[in-house]
């Protein structure tokens, strides 16, 4: 199931990373995603990054259930 990618190849979690890069620069502060790999994969990119205190990364249910 895990294994090193081959060269070349973008990783997950370096997606994941641009694409929080990408969500800081527009100012938000909560990402919001329905999808759960990626709710963990950006999660993780957010500790990586050590951004914890500038964004928060939610399920959409999540949303949902605080909204009501």
């Amino acid at each position: 199931m895990w294994m090193e990618p081959p060269e070349g190849f973008v990783t997950s979690q370096k997606i994941a990373m641009n694409k929080i890069t990408q969500t800081l620069e527009t100012g938000a502060e909560i990402l919001i995603t329905a999808c759960p790999f990626c709710n963990i994969t950006l999660k993780d990119a957010v500790k990586l990054m050590d951004k914890e205190d500038s964004l928060l990364v939610m399920d959409l249910a999540e949303l949902l259930l605080i909204s009501v």
